[in-house]
């Protein structure tokens, strides 16, 4: 459960909440295609998931949300949805697999498009009325 001060903030009727690191997946934040002459190789293939379901206690409207988001191929997947399954509760949940040993060069940029949208996900807020 997470709780604090700084997790949510109150603006002129509407609720901002940050949701930096809350998708804490193991990912490199510095992976290339460019100049890159070798094959990626990540730290071991994985499945990571994490679905959060926020309760209010009254009904909101999503006025902001991180897009959605669903890249998928055979090397990697990443996926973040975040929908509003009851008047009063909105689920978010983000999951990436990576599904290889290796990656070529070539098919790098499929794996950083991947790495990016999660840093973007990571740095982004969830704004809702009431």
């Amino acid at each position: 459960m997470y709780s604090g001060s700084k997790l949510l903030n109150t603006k002129s009727g509407s609720y901002e909440i940050d949701l930096t690191s809350w998708f804490k997946h193991i990912h490199d934040t510095l992976v290339t295609s460019k100049g890159r002459d070798l094959k990626y190789y990540p730290d071991f293939m994985y499945q990571d998931r994490w679905k959060y379901f926020i309760k209010f206690d009254h009904p909101v409207k999503i006025v902001s949300v991180p897009e959605n988001v669903e890249i998928a191929g055979q090397l990697c997947a990443y996926k973040f949805n975040a929908t509003q399954v009851q008047p009063d509760v909105i689920m978010l949940e983000s999951s990436l697999v990576i599904k290889s040993e290796s990656v070529s060069v070539s098919e790098l940029n499929f794996i950083e498009n991947s790495f990016k949208a999660i840093a973007k996900v990571n740095n982004s807020r969830l704004i809702v009325s009431h």
